[in-house]
């Protein structure tokens, strides 16, 4: 089964509130478990980043309805395309509030996988921003949810 994946920031609308977090992560996750899409989503004082990996249709679906959210608006795509496995398999939406400067990295990484250096034929490896952000994910579990 081919994969794609979507990594994303965007800002929050003015005034977002704890209850409407709650009730936009209920919905994706609803949404995401009915279409086979796993990822994270991390929030800070306004900002937002976003990862969801899935098949293409599953993808582009979640992305329309995602670029339709009035919850949001300035996204800045970082990436979209083909990969080779999930990296969130386990997580229908995780979230956790992250600190501004792990967003300013996450938004500032490269999110374009690396070539072989001999042949250049497709990556195998994680880019730098999924690396980064796998990295982050690992040492926050336990203030997830």
């Amino acid at each position: 089964m081919s994969l794609e994946a979507v990594a994303y920031t965007s800002s929050a609308i003015h005034g977002i509130t704890d209850d409407s977090l709650e009730i936009l992560l209920l919905g994706a996750r609803k949404k995401n478990e009915e279409l086979g899409v796993t990822g994270v989503l991390l929030y800070h004082d306004g900002s937002f980043f976003q990862y969801f990996e899935g098949s293409p249709n599953a993808v582009e679906e979640v992305y329309d309805r995602i670029r339709r959210s009035p919850m949001h608006h300035g996204i800045v795509e970082l990436v979209e395309g083909p990969i080779d496995h999930r990296s969130f398999s386990n997580w229908l939406m995780g979230f956790t509030r992250a600190p501004a400067t792990k967003l300013l990295q996450l938004s500032n990484a490269s999110w374009k996988a690396r070539m072989a250096q001999a042949n250049f034929t497709a990556p195998t490896v994680n880019s730098d921003g999924l690396d980064l952000l796998l990295q982050f994910w690992a040492s926050n579990r336990r203030r997830m949810y």
